[in-house]
């Protein structure tokens, strides 16, 4: 009996040191990755604030990258417009209307900007 007792003495703490171990939580899915394919070469658009923009137009899946002359590269979705395209994240839109859009970026002024 006592050899009984000592054995389910040892499994049970056992189990119970087993049970305070560190806990491995499972790992995220990997963020899934989107390439983008422009739809033409890079544009060059002056802003009248003085800003230089280089515009690439995305076509899968549609959207638009900005480069600015900091070094940003934005990437805007499209949204509905109801004149020529608008791109718009929570706090940058282009708004692109023939060779003119209207460029917002943070808190900064809307400017207008053109293709040269």
């Amino acid at each position: 009996m006592t050899t009984i007792r000592t054995i389910g003495a040892f499994a049970l703490a056992a189990a119970a040191l087993a049970a305070c171990g560190p806990r491995t939580e499972p790992e995220a899915p990997p963020s899934p990755t989107i390439e983008f394919k422009a739809a033409g070469p890079a544009e060059t658009w002056i802003c009248a604030d003085g800003q230089t923009l280089s515009v690439t137009f995305q076509s899968e899946p549609a959207a638009v990258e900005i480069g600015t002359a900091d070094g940003a590269q934005l990437m805007l979705p499209p949204v509905a417009a109801e004149s020529g395209a608008r791109y718009e994240s929570e706090i940058r839109f282009f708004h692109v209307a023939s060779d003119t859009a209207v460029w917002k970026n943070a808190d900064l002024a809307e400017t207008t900007c053109a293709k040269p």
